[in-house]
């Protein structure tokens, strides 16, 4: 989902549900210990500044 604010440009995203894998041994996961935003000022579009915001779990 993407919206402007002004000038400005925000993108929304999220990571997909679903299995999450250990990145040491590959094992697959259901259980979510908690959700994070992360916000990320990208280069400009069509002159606009971008943030893109990302919630990750």
């Amino acid at each position: 989902m993407w919206s402007t604010r002004g000038r400005r440009v925000v993108v929304w995203a999220r990571t997909p549900d679903g299995l999450g894998e250990c990145p040491g041994c590959g094992a697959g996961s259901t259980r979510v210990h908690g959700y994070h935003w992360r916000t990320v000022t990208d280069m400009p579009l069509d002159g606009r500044p971008v943030t893109v915001n990302v919630q990750v779990r």
